[in-house]
């Protein structure tokens, strides 16, 4: 399996919770293996299989938690 990761920008967070909400939101998604979550930044840097889950399932996980993606 091939493991990738990306970088999401992500406008909303403003405390622990905002931050815990995004994470659970993207480790309930299969194909998700590690997720770090950085409110200072805005970011969240996710490890995924890229033959399960892709950057459009992990974007849309992050809106539906009511959230921002921000494009690069």
């Amino acid at each position: 399996m091939m493991m990738q990761t990306m970088k999401l920008n992500i406008d909303g967070m403003t405390c622990q919770g905002c931050v815990r909400s995004v994470k659970q939101a993207l480790q309930s998604l299969k194909g998700v293996d590690n997720v770090a979550v950085d409110l200072a930044q805005g970011t969240a840097v996710i490890d995924y299989q890229e033959n399960t889950v892709n950057q459009q399932q992990c974007i849309e996980a992050i809106e539906n938690a009511g959230f921002d993606v921000i494009p690069d």
